[in-house]
């Protein structure tokens, strides 16, 4: 459990998604290459 210690801002949401991206992206290159 935890608590909410502060709101996060619209372009902390907006980093938070484009890093999901671009781990997605990686994931799928390296998978590629690795098998």
């Amino acid at each position: 459990p935890g608590k909410v210690v502060r709101q996060v801002t619209e372009e902390e949401v907006e980093a938070m998604k484009q890093n999901a991206i671009r781990y997605q992206n990686n994931w799928k290159k390296y998978l590629k290459s690795v098998f």
